[in-house]
This record gives structure tokens, sequence and C-alpha cells, in this order.
């Protein structure tokens, strides 16, 4: 009976450690422009728009910092989520949780997004439809009951 408390034990910390330890993961946008362009930036890399991953059920705070010198802000398709306009040298975060089922979602400034200034969010579907564990769940099923019947 300890044995078996024991393990219904471990596998709660198991089931419940993700759930718990789940915290926002943090991205840096950089809005710039010149030359009559205008462009969003992943902070440090020199790629123009970049396709974001972000993945269904995972929570994000994006910060978005104005390196340009005309006003922007990021918008968030799906979510409908955007920072407000900020003024060249200052920055805003959003926070959002990018929804189940969610494949793809745009990302734009408003008072840009005529310019081309807008991008990609993907994010990848699992491969599995079943949820997520569920594997790891069964094989601890079969082995309390493996102990048990040991007994």
């Amino acid at each position: 009976l300890r044995l078996m408390r024991l393990a219904a034990l471990g596998l709660a910390i198991l089931l419940l450690t993700p759930l718990a330890s789940a915290q926002a993961e943090s991205i840096v946008l950089e809005a710039h422009d010149g030359g009559g362009e205008y462009w969003f930036q992943l902070q440090g890399l020199s790629e123009r728009n970049p396709s974001l991953n972000l993945e269904p059920g995972q929570s994000y705070s994006i910060r978005l910092e104005n390196k340009g010198a005309a006003p922007h802000n990021v918008h968030f398709e799906g979510v409908d989520v955007a920072t407000p306009i900020i003024k060249p040298g200052e920055n805003a975060t959003i926070e959002f949780t990018v929804p189940s089922g969610t494949t793809t979602m745009a990302y734009w400034c408003d008072p840009h997004r005529f310019a081309g200034m807008e991008g990609e969010a993907i994010a990848p579907t699992p491969e599995s439809e079943g949820a997520p564990g569920l594997g790891l769940v069964a094989i601890l099923g079969a082995l309390v009951v493996a102990l048990v019947r040991r007994r």
C-alpha cells in the first residue's frame, strides 16, 4: 500500500510540474524605418520581418523597442492584441497565449502595414492529436499495476 501511495505521489508530481513551471517566453522585436522602408527585426538579428516560431498553448511576452524615427506598434492576429503606438526610443510589452490549434498568425505595425511592415508567426500543430503526456501516464499506470500485482 505504501509503495502504491509513493507511485501515485510521483505520478502527481510528474504531471503537475510542467503546469506549475509554465512561464511566458520573452521575445524582443525592434521596429525600424529609413529611406521610406519600415520593418521589424528580432533583437540582434538582421532578417527583416522574420517568421516567429510560436507554440500553441505557450504564453509569450513580446517587447517592442522602437529603433526608428517614426511611431510604431506591433499587432498580433488571432489573439487580437497590440501594443500602443510608441514614439522613437520608447518600448512597450504585450503578453498573450497562443490559442490551441493555431497554425499561423500574422503580425504587423498598424501605421505601416500598407508599407510592408508585417510578418508571420508560425505555430506548428502537434504531430499527435492525442493529449500531451498521455503516453507517460499509461506507462506509469502500467508500472503501478505491475508493482501492485507483484505484492
